[in-house]
């Protein structure tokens, strides 16, 4: 509409200006030209500076995503610990010697990633920022793990500093918060030696990948872990930063979410919506983790194990149950055929004479009469 406006307008001025001198017609052109275009330009600066502005994008596969523009009204939650496999340029030993063996092995190298979801619809409500209903699933914002805690440390000890014990996770922040903790390993630090080898303290994944620990790791960026245990941290701190929800309108939250917005992989469906260098595959990865959560799918991937299994264990019920009744049944039939055979043994053994007299004399026969 604006652009067949600034037309008509250009018309207009056309018009006008074939009725007038020549040097006139090219001075009132240009100023309702300029005029127009004026206007044009502030609808365009209005529109974009919307507070609940979003640009579509559209992936290969022809899904729909929303980049925000602003993070006004939305807040920002931890979702998942990621492991992501380093590509190696060449699997040649000769090429990259002894760089990743370890207690008698090569070992793969993996960077550790966290991942959150945005909650919320641009209107802000206290009460519903990170309910399980007013956060986002389909996407999975991944940054690296250091840097995620790093900021997200900074961000909740500056807002307890500032808003005081309001949130029960100020109650591990503050002057009296524990010197020596894990918040003391968010990178790569050296950590103990073993046996002459020194060993390095990072951020790891648990073991369901839904908390982040302490690692043990052989080398000094803490991409290859050992099998040593984690430290007997309390991790008050690290679940402080996993169930925080960031509000990315206050003052300090403003800066957090763009940060992690800003610096994070936008992964829907296994690839990055934004179009960055993925060359570690890092959203393929993410959607693998996600996938391995998910029971429902979990049930979907393996329905054939699980036909299999049910079948065989109904078989051997079945069996067992066939079993049972067919000795069942042979012991009783064994048991008749004895019990009929001896009833039919003394049949043929029964004594005429019946009974024994006084004197162990019983009835006797003599001349086929009884005496």
């Amino acid at each position: 509409m604006a652009a067949m406006k600034l037309l008509s307008l250009v018309g207009a001025a056309t018009a006008a200006a074939s009725a007038g001198s020549s040097s006139s017609s090219s001075s009132s052109i240009m100023a309702v030209a300029a005029t127009a275009s004026s206007q044009l330009s502030r609808r365009t600066s209005s529109s974009a500076i919307s507070p609940a502005a979003t640009r579509t994008l559209s992936d290969a596969d022809g899904n729909d995503y929303a980049y925000l523009q602003s993070l006004s009204g939305y807040s920002l939650q931890y979702s998942h610990c990621v492991r992501v496999k380093i590509p190696q340029e060449s699997d040649d030993d000769a090429v990259e010697g002894n760089v990743n063996f370890y207690n008698g092995r090569y070992h793969a190298q993996y960077s550790i990633y966290a991942t959150f979801h945005l909650c919320g619809d641009g209107n802000y409500d206290s009460s519903n920022q990170c309910s399980a209903s007013a956060c986002d699933y389909d996407v999975e914002y991944a940054v690296p793990m250091d840097e995620y805690l790093q900021t997200s440390l900074q961000h909740w000890q500056r807002s307890c500093e500032n808003d005081g014990s309001s949130s029960s996770s100020c109650s591990y922040f503050g002057d009296d918060a524990a010197a020596d903790d894990e918040s003391q390993y968010t990178e790569c630090v050296a950590a103990f030696q073993e046996d002459g080898m020194q060993l390095y303290y990072g951020p790891q994944c648990s073991d369901d990948g839904s908390s982040i620990v302490v690692g043990v790791f052989y080398d000094n960026e803490c991409t290859i872990k050992t099998k040593y245990e984690s430290p007997s941290f309390e991790y008050n701190k690290f679940r402080a930063v996993e169930s925080g929800c960031v509000d990315c309108s206050s003052d300090m939250g403003q800066n957090t979410c763009s940060t992690f917005y800003g610096g994070s992989y936008h992964c829907m469906n296994g690839k990055d919506q934004r179009g960055q260098d993925d060359k570690m595959s890092v959203c393929s990865t993410v959607k693998k983790a996600m996938t391995s959560v998910d029971y429902s799918g979990v049930r979907k991937r393996h329905s054939g194990a699980d036909l299999f299994l049910k079948v065989f264990l109904a078989f051997m019920t079945l069996s067992i149950v066939g079993l049972f009744l067919f000795a069942s049944y042979s012991y009783f039939y064994q048991h008749k055929l004895a019990e009929r055979d001896t009833m039919k043994s003394n049949d043929g053994d029964y004594n005429l004479t019946g009974y024994e007299g006084e004197g162990g004399q019983g009835p006797m026969m003599s001349g086929g009469a009884l005496t």
